[in-house]
């Protein structure tokens, strides 16, 4: 992503935009009132795994000792919690892209998604073990045995794709793969989720619990929500509102392009020089792919412009963009604005 952005973020100066009046009978489909900061949103994150600790004490035997159960119940909970944490971490929701960036985002899902592998397959080879010792058969006897429990089969198939989206998100894998390939790989982290959600809520920590299994219900519900609030439903819903069209593709050198991009009340989107956008232009070579790219000029109240060099297939593929091409934006995001620099957070 990194690689993408950079060629677009020549110009950081900020020259505000003249705000006319919104039409009639719309609300505004940005709210800027409310950031999330890194230390508040980490204090958050440490919180939740902490009353997610605590669950796990409640039902241990006293006195605590740690042993074989007590670690497939902990990892189990921290690796349930987790995923939450990722799928809330690159919802794009504002609040949080806003506060800590699009970048840092980037990052602490990828070191989340290390730790929560790793949780997930301690907590596999512990509970394997455990019922191996409590049942007195062989591993193949008690896994079979395993496979019969409360949403375990499903947890079983959810936590294989897991691991797979981690296979090919490898730096060594994810090179040898097209932008589109990896994104519909990628997409079937939800559908894991969703299929190891049941077993958590059989599981020995959550039984009986109506309440807390109500609380665990709610953070998957609220975590798959802003997903698909942010990453569906809000560029559509920009799209309607702002009706982004390619109007001019303007050749800069060889290779390299900068489109121009015309649509109506673009100064309600309050978008700065240095910011960017994910694009999916809508014709049909490119809709498959949502491109992560910066404005190269300050934006106008009805014009956006980007700056795109080919470095792969996507990118190429822009370069022959037809005026009038339908395109669905979202954003904007970043930090790296005239603004911020002026203000720089706190934290």
């Amino acid at each position: 992503m990194v690689t993408s952005m950079g060629m677009a973020m020549g110009s950081n100066s900020f020259t505000p935009t003249t705000l006319r009046p919104e039409a009639p009978h719309h609300r505004r489909l940005r709210q800027n009132s409310g950031t999330l900061r890194p230390a508040a949103l980490l204090a958050l994150i440490v919180a939740g795994a902490l009353a997610a600790l605590l669950l796990v004490m409640r039902a241990a035997p006293r006195p605590l000792q740690l042993d074989v159960p007590l670690i497939a119940h902990t990892m189990g909970m921290l690796a349930g919690y987790g995923v939450t944490i990722m799928l809330v971490l690159m919802s794009r929701a504002p609040a949080i892209e806003r506060g800590v960036g699009a970048d840092r985002l980037a990052r602490w899902h990828a070191v989340g998604g290390r730790a929560i592998f790793s949780l997930i397959a301690a907590h596999a080879v512990a509970a394997t073990q455990v019922w191996v010792q409590a049942s007195q058969r062989s591993i193949l006897v008690a896994l079979l045995r395993l496979m019969g429990l409360p949403g375990l089969l499903t947890a079983t198939i959810g936590t294989l794709l897991l691991f797979g989206v981690g296979i090919v998100s490898a730096r060594a894998v994810r090179h040898k793969l097209s932008y589109e390939r990896w994104h519909a790989v990628y997409l079937a982290t939800y559908v894991a989720v969703a299929l190891a959600f049941s077993h958590q809520l059989a599981g020995p920590d959550l039984a009986g619990l109506r309440a807390v299994q109500i609380g665990w219900s709610l953070l998957y519900t609220y975590a798959f929500f802003l997903a698909l609030r942010y990453r569906l439903l809000a560029p559509v819903q920009q799209a309607f509102r702002h009706r982004l069209r390619v109007d001019q593709v303007i050749p800069e050198a060889d290779g390299v392009v900068s489109v121009v991009i015309r649509g109506r009340y673009l100064h309600e989107l309050e978008a700065e020089s240095g910011q960017f956008f994910r694009w999916r232009f809508l014709a049909a070579r490119t809709w498959m792919s949502a491109h992560p790219f910066s404005l190269s000029a300050p934006p106008q109240d009805d014009s956006l412009q980007i700056t795109v060099k080919a470095l792969g297939e996507g990118s190429r593929r822009l370069q022959a963009l037809r005026p009038g091409t339908p395109i669905l934006a979202e954003g904007p995001y970043g930090a790296m604005t005239a603004l911020a620099a002026r203000n720089p957070p706190c934290c």
